[in-house]
């Protein structure tokens, strides 16, 4: 991966360029020459805007979001965090 400049991401998957243009409003715009390599370039582009939020969740349902927030809000999100654990570990009956 290259940066090139500040609004182009330079990529290559499989010998493929792939270029993703972010305009003054922050959208990118993914340029591929094939569908899998726009594919894995738009993949590229969410992953840079919403990973902060796969994390936050993923902490969540683990009940280690603890880590990274306030102590205070330690009881809150361990209950949310076990509460999870808990519907995991259960089945539910099928509907007939």
């Amino acid at each position: 991966m290259a940066q090139g400049g500040d609004r182009w991401t330079l990529l290559s998957l499989e010998g493929q360029e792939i270029r993703i243009f972010r305009d003054a409003y922050g959208v990118p715009h993914v340029f591929a020459p094939t569908n899998r390599a726009l594919f894995y370039g738009y993949g590229y582009a969410i992953a840079q805007d919403r990973l902060w939020q796969l994390d936050l969740y993923r902490r969540t349902a683990r009940g280690s979001l603890a880590e990274i927030l306030a102590p205070p809000l330690s009881p809150v999100i361990c209950t949310r965090g076990c509460m999870a654990i808990q519907r995991r570990n259960t089945r539910t009956p099928l509907l007939a």
